[in-house]
C-alpha cells in the first residue's frame, strides 16, 4: 500500500491510500496489510511505539478533544494568552498592598508559612 495523498480537512487528515495494483484499497485491505506489517515487527521498541500510539487514539476516541498536543516551546506570555490572564498595573497592587496596612515583619510573616 503506497500512501498518495495527504489531504487536510477541518480537524482531519484523510489519507487516501492504493494497494499495489494502483486501485483503492478496502479497509479490509487495509487491515489486513497493517495487521501482516504488525507481525513482521521484530523490535521491541517499535512494538511499544505502536502500542502507546494504539493507546492515545483510544483515549482520544473515548474522552475526544481530552488530549491535545505536547506545546514543544512554551513562553509565560503563550500560558497568559491561553488562559485570558491579565496582569495588574503595578500602581494597582501597590494599592492593594497599601489597603491591607500590614504591619508584621516580612521575615515573620515568611516564619508563618513553614
Amino acid at each position: 500500500m503506497k500512501q498518495i495523498h495527504l489531504e487536510k480537512t477541518t480537524k482531519k487528515h484523510t489519507l487516501l491510500n492504493q494497494n499495489s495494483f494502483g486501485m483503492t484499497a478496502t479497509i479490509n485491505d487495509r487491515k489486513y496489510e497493517l495487521i501482516e506489517k504488525i507481525t513482521s515487527l521484530k523490535n521491541e521498541n517499535d512494538i511499544a511505539e505502536l502500542e502507546a500510539h494504539l493507546q492515545y487514539l483510544d483515549m482520544n476516541a473515548r474522552f475526544p478533544g481530552m488530549f491535545r498536543p505536547m506545546i514543544s516551546d512554551i513562553s509565560v506570555e503563550s500560558l497568559r494568552k491561553e488562559h485570558n490572564y491579565d496582569v495588574l498595573p503595578v500602581e494597582e497592587i501597590n494599592s492593594i498592598i497599601d489597603d491591607l496596612d500590614i504591619q508584621e515583619d516580612l521575615e515573620y510573616l515568611l516564619a508563618q508559612l513553614s
